[in-house]
């Protein structure tokens, strides 16, 4: 919010460790609107408490700036804000599905129609791997919602990778959308144990995988996140008590990602009209 000299900050916060003493449900209704003066860094301060109500509270959100826009991922919900007045988000519909067990993050395509919603099934602790489960009822997957009316999102599609991994860590989590120059909906996003998967979105209906990564050799690692950036992809791997695999570095060289925008900045959760100088 450069006019204003001021950076505005979105605090996401909800019960993780059960909803007793101070910490409690009712607390946690809510998102934080941290203003940051652009000159007195330390000044900053609280200005607005919005109610995300009925959720519990949010986890992630992601804002789209240039269509004053933000898709929230409520853990119960996900949620489409009007953030005009960016400080002082307003919900202007919900998204409730039975099929998402936790709303964890989102992104949008790049024309703002589109919002995709993983689903980080149980938490990724509880989850039974990429596996075959349920054909109803799609695990730990992508979820595609139509919002070019934000205030009343239509879904069109899910998906969950074809490569099966028989581990508990094996759910969707981390991603974003590539700036391509074609037009062409396309995502990078972690799936844990399921590693990283690029997939075409276009026709959210008959979404395709264009190509896939797993870390096994020399050291298997869980990914936790996957982002596009500058023509290559980095995941961020993690291990529970071992050594650390550390970064990976990828490309693709699949045509619908050809002359993708490389842009000079681009922040997963703070997505910009193209082209971002």
């Amino acid at each position: 919010d450069e006019p204003n000299g001021r950076v505005l900050l979105y605090v996401l916060s909800y019960p993780l460790n059960g909803q007793s003493g101070e910490c409690n449900a009712e607390s946690h209704r809510k998102v934080s609107v941290v203003e940051v003066p652009l000159k007195n860094p330390a000044a900053a301060r609280v200005i607005a408490t919005p109610d995300v109500s009925p959720a519990i509270g949010c986890h992630d959100v992601t804002v789209f700036t240039g269509l004053d826009l933000a898709a929230a991922a409520c853990i119960s919900e996900s949620q489409m804000w009007d953030i005009s007045d960016p400080a002082m988000p307003r919900v202007i519909s919900h998204i409730v599905n039975p099929a998402i067990n936790i709303h964890h993050s989102t992104t949008f395509t790049w024309d703002g129609d589109t919002i995709v919603i993983g689903d980080e099934l149980g938490g990724a602790a509880v989850a039974p791997g990429c596996v075959d489960g349920d054909p109803h009822l799609p695990l730990g997957a992508l979820w595609f919602y139509d919002v070019s009316n934000p205030a009343a999102p239509v879904l069109r599609g899910t998906y969950s990778v074809p490569q099966v991994e028989a581990s508990t860590l094996c759910t969707a989590h981390n991603f974003n959308t590539v700036p391509t120059r074609s037009g062409a909906d396309v995502l990078v996003s972690a799936w844990y144990d399921g590693g990283t998967t690029v997939l075409d979105f276009s026709d959210p209906a008959n979404p395709r995988q264009l190509g896939f990564y797993t870390a096994k050799a020399p050291r298997p690692a869980t990914t936790w996140s996957s982002y596009w950036y500058r023509g290559f992809i980095y995941g961020n791997n993690y291990e529970n008590g071992a050594q650390s695999r550390g970064i990976d570095v990828m490309a693709i060289g699949d045509p619908l990602l050809k002359g993708a925008y490389k842009v000079n900045r681009l922040n997963p959760q703070t997505m910009e009209p193209l082209p971002i100088r």
